[in-house]
């Protein structure tokens, strides 16, 4: 998959704080995402083509018992995810994600990333279009109806096991991809993300590096990591290609502050690339 070269990242004072004094980026439990029909959205566009399928396939096939599979759990991994867009200066982004104007739009260098280590996440660009979703949808049946040549060729005894094995294979297969889909009223995002699974642990164990922070009246788990970077990097430091502050702050003083913590923070960010915000004159 080809990446943007700029990806953009909106948050508030307290997150662009945290990012550049620990060189991580959070990763939120994506059941906190801010759209809350979020999971339940992908997964129907996904569940109703592998119900097309299950029916198209018959009971036996392995599309029906990952479809029943799916009737008692969904998927063995956790998912964490830290949402990034192609769009800076984005009035709604600016709402929705960052103190509704107060906050900082962050730019990262993505060219300064490598995906292929095994312990990297995955860089994921969101799915809006409906036929494209449905695509997207058709290709994961595609991959698990592949499992059931596999089946097929082994002997009867074997045959079960194999399938509630595949089940569980597609099911994950399944709830990454529910997890790419977004509805089409979020279009103007422009939104990729970020993705870190972890395998749900046996029952009364933690789940390695895992924390958690109060949100409201919940307690919500997070990650802390760093990036893959490109070898040469500093692993401390994030790839950080600028900052655009918010419409609703103090340009001249914020600009400076911010040049000053990336300059005692060991970044060598031009200052030409901490600017303000174009629509700071149009806010209200």
């Amino acid at each position: 998959m080809d990446y943007p070269d700029l990806l953009w990242h909106y948050t508030d004072a307290a997150g662009l704080f945290g990012m550049i004094r620990s060189g991580l980026l959070r990763f939120t439990d994506v059941r906190f995402l801010n759209d809350r029909t979020e999971r339940t959205y992908g997964l129907n566009v996904v569940l109703a083509a592998l119900d097309q399928a299950a029916v198209e396939d018959g009971e036996n096939s392995i599309a029906a018992v990952t479809r029943r599979y799916l009737d008692h759990a969904f998927g063995g991994y956790k998912h964490y995810v830290c949402s990034l867009s192609e769009r800076n200066d984005s009035l709604s982004q600016w709402q929705r994600y960052a103190a509704n104007g107060s906050g900082y739009c962050i730019a990262f260098d993505m060219t300064q990333l490598q995906f292929e280590t095994q312990s990297a996440p995955m860089l994921y660009r969101m799915i809006y279009k409906t036929a494209e979703q449905k695509l997207s949808a058709s290709n994961v049946i595609r991959e698990i109806r592949d499992l059931q040549r596999h089946a097929s060729a082994k002997v009867e005894q074997e045959r079960e096991g194999f399938l509630a094995t595949g089940a569980a294979i597609g099911s994950a297969l399944l709830e990454q991809a529910a997890l790419q889909l977004k509805n089409p009223a979020f279009e103007d995002e422009q939104e990729w993300r970020l993705f870190h699974q972890v395998r749900v642990p046996v029952l009364g164990m933690a789940t390695p590096d895992v924390q958690f922070t109060q949100r409201g009246d919940y307690v919500k788990p997070y990650l802390d990591k760093q990036l893959p970077l490109r070898k040469g990097r500093n692993p401390r430091n994030l790839p950080i290609a600028g900052v655009t502050t918010g419409p609703r702050l103090d340009s001249e003083l914020a600009i400076a502050t911010i040049q000053e913590l990336l300059a005692a923070s060991g970044y060598t960010v031009a200052a030409k690339s901490v600017v303000a915000s174009t629509l700071q004159d149009s806010w209200r």
